[in-house]
């Protein structure tokens, strides 16, 4: 019960926060595409979605019901807030480090020893 209610809470916000909200108006597309139909029984699917998408429309004063369709306009659902930033910047001098030499330190406990990862190995009392 609690991963289908996930599952719904999930696709809710990915289909209000993304434009994946769009596929729910793609029975608009079947319908007014049929509309055209009715219209001129010689037009494609292709030739449908050339005159609505990328070329012009003709004058056939369904401006509203052409602005219902899916990706014809962008919806832009999220907003970005400036957030100040939580630390002060210390204006001063920089230290000089050019002075200060660093010797690394090696651990040899951290090394392999050939002797104790080798095949053949002494035996353990």
């Amino acid at each position: 019960m609690k991963r289908g209610c996930l599952y719904i809470l999930f696709l809710v916000v990915m289909l209000n926060d993304t434009s994946l909200n769009q596929f729910l108006k793609l029975p608009v597309l079947v319908a007014h595409f049929t509309e055209h139909l009715q219209q001129d029984s010689r037009i494609g699917f292709v030739q449908f979605l050339a005159m609505h998408y990328w070329g012009t429309d003709l004058n056939d004063n369904d401006d509203d019901r052409d602005a219902q369709l899916p990706y014809k306009k962008v919806d832009l659902h999220s907003l970005d807030h400036p957030v100040p930033p939580l630390f002060k910047a210390a204006i001063g001098q920089h230290p000089d480090f050019s002075s200060v030499l660093v010797q690394p330190v090696f651990n040899n406990d951290l090394l392999p020893q050939p002797a104790l990862e080798s095949l053949f190995r002494p035996p353990k009392a």
